[in-house]
């Protein structure tokens, strides 16, 4: 699945929003540990500096994301060739 499609995904499972180009958790989620911000530096097509911010899942947030997706019928391709 591609970071756009699971993205969207957990937008319609109700876990994040975009904003600013941005996804952030919803308030039930949002003091729960499972990301952290960072701030990314990169360079523009032109040559200039820029910096925006990045939302990371944290090992928690991972763990809440496999269980959630389990629940609802997504499986990891290595569970299914066990399955």
């Amino acid at each position: 699945m591609s970071a756009r499609s699971f993205n969207k995904l957990l937008h319609n499972l109700g876990v994040q929003y975009k904003q600013v180009n941005q996804w952030l958790l919803y308030q039930k989620y949002q003091a729960s540990g499972y990301t952290q911000s960072e701030t990314f530096e990169f360079r523009r097509s032109d040559g200039r500096v820029d910096v925006t911010m990045r939302s990371k899942w944290t090992q928690k947030g991972r763990l809440f994301l496999y269980e959630l997706l389990k629940k609802n019928g997504y499986f990891p391709t290595i569970e299914k060739q066990f399955a």
